[in-house]
């Protein structure tokens, strides 16, 4: 008897770059959860290593799904950084309600608004330290 499960297609991938000098672009593509969220947290850490932007963006216009294990990944990137989601799928937004989180994260209709959302928030906090 055969208990392995098939996934179609990719399991995850996840493009990063910059959007300006100081904030990075997570575009992860395909499902995130338990088995592709580590991918994920990978993808963050090697953005945080190479650019070390003061902020990030995730755009999530590519994820069909979005577990528990996801969230958790998002919500550890938002701890350690400024945050914004950007492009949200049916399935994102579902998940962000299901699990309490959609006031956590800052969410924004484009990613180029997401940008802007974060460059302001960043602005506002060198203000405040000033």
């Amino acid at each position: 008897m055969d208990f392995s499960v098939h996934r179609p297609g990719p399991p995850l991938s996840v493009r990063t770059t910059l959007l300006g000098d100081e904030i990075g672009l997570l575009a992860p593509t395909g499902d995130i959860d338990m088995a592709t969220a580590p991918l994920l947290a990978a993808a963050f850490a090697d953005l945080r290593k190479e650019h070390a932007p003061r902020a990030v963006v995730v755009e999530l216009a590519g994820v069909n799904f979005l577990g528990s294990a996801g969230l958790s990944c998002l919500a550890n990137v938002r701890a350690d950084t400024e945050l914004a989601l950007s492009r949200l799928t049916h399935a994102v937004r579902r998940a962000l309600e299901v699990g309490g989180l959609r006031e956590y994260f800052p969410c924004y209709d484009t990613t180029e608004e997401a940008r802007d959302g974060l460059r302001q928030r960043l602005s506002a906090s060198v203000d405040r330290s000033a």
